[in-house]
């Protein structure tokens, strides 16, 4: 049976800065209950910065492997983290966890919100963030903006023509007036 005090033992074993597999496997197997617990210590702010970050890493791979359904209910909660007075480490990692949650909604999209949506969420908060969480913010969101520029190029006759250029270097259609696009 799983209660609080196993939980609590548990816990004060993601002080660690290399989190031993052991450890994240001890959670795994907990399945479910482990994400609530963990989830409800987050939200309630019960744990240390390190604990936290462990948490997280823990909590992705849950809804990965044993929470299905719960992603967006840990994009809530990473969203949450990203903008409220936490610390800077917490902040990216948040911001590491709605990176992930996004890209495996792009493989899995009845799995979680839109991938439009996070980067709508994220293009609003970003300016918010300390460092490194600014620059995953904003790596991400380039290369997205890149991929959905690809995207809209292949729809066109052109697109051979643009395999070759560095994307990169082409910020817009609307920059090359004079491509006509029939």
């Amino acid at each position: 049976m799983n209660t609080p005090t196993n939980f609590k033992k548990l816990i004060i074993k993601l002080n660690q800065k290399n989190l031993p597999e052991s450890i994240e496997k001890e959670f795994l197997r907990l399945g479910q209950s482990a994400f609530d617990y963990l989830f409800d210590a987050i939200e309630a702010n019960q744990l240390t910065e390190r604990q936290t970050v462990n948490a997280f890493y823990i909590l992705f791979n849950l809804t990965r492997e044993y929470c299905y359904g719960e992603q967006n209910r840990l994009l809530k909660l990473a969203l949450q983290k990203m903008t409220d007075n936490s610390s800077k480490l917490i902040k990216t990692e948040a911001a590491i966890i709605v990176i992930r949650l996004a890209e495996l909604g792009k493989k899995f999209p009845a799995l979680c919100l839109s991938q439009d949506i996070i980067i709508g969420i994220m293009e609003k908060i970003q300016s918010e963030l300390p460092q490194p969480a600014y620059s995953y913010v904003e790596k991400y969101l380039a290369t997205q903006k890149s991929e959905i520029f690809k995207a809209e190029i292949k729809q066109f006759s052109l697109y051979p023509y643009f395999n070759t250029i560095e994307f990169c270097e082409i910020p817009f259609k609307k920059d090359f007036p004079e491509i006509i696009i029939y």
